[in-house]
């Protein structure tokens, strides 16, 4: 059964009318209606893209917990696809431009929370594209993860 019906005030808040929306590559996707995020979430990924869209900011544990939250719905609803195809590039942007030694514990902790998500979203992402014959638009995001000149780890001893 596919599932084509989205939240559209969720859509609407990330700055995305999804009648610009095109269908990528390969066969379509196929979402899951006993797996959807519930309103808190839809309203985290609300906040975190109005704050990159606003003043490319991110609120610190928020790209944590907007992360995980896509990675647990990456395959189950459109709401979290459109959420990381938009925002976790420059989630992940704005975090690798943080310097170590002038932020705390807390902060660098985020960003390393932050970063394994990343990783296993493009890798659950790989695998979503490989099974709909598709191709990944996540992928790119691993080349800001691992980018020795980002300010993050040139700040990083050890």
């Amino acid at each position: 059964l596919i599932h084509k019906s989205v939240t559209v005030s969720t859509m609407a808040a990330m700055g995305v009318d999804d009648t610009d929306q095109q269908q990528p590559p390969g066969d379509p996707y196929i979402w899951d209606d006993n797996n959807q995020p519930g309103a808190d979430i839809r309203t985290l990924w609300s906040e975190v893209a109005q704050g990159i869209d606003r003043s490319q900011t991110v609120v610190w544990r928020n790209a944590v917990e907007s992360l995980d939250a896509a990675n647990r719905y990456l395959a189950s609803t459109q709401d979290a696809r459109v959420f990381v195809e938009k925002y976790m590039k420059q989630i992940i942007g704005i975090l690798v431009e943080q310097q170590p030694s002038k932020i705390g514990q807390h902060e660098r902790s985020c960003v390393e929370e932050s970063l394994e998500l990343s990783v296993m979203i493009v890798a659950k992402d790989l695998n979503i594209q490989e099974n709909r014959n598709g191709l990944s638009v996540l992928i790119e995001v691993l080349a800001l993860i691992f980018n020795k000149k980002k300010s993050y780890y040139k700040g990083s001893k050890g």
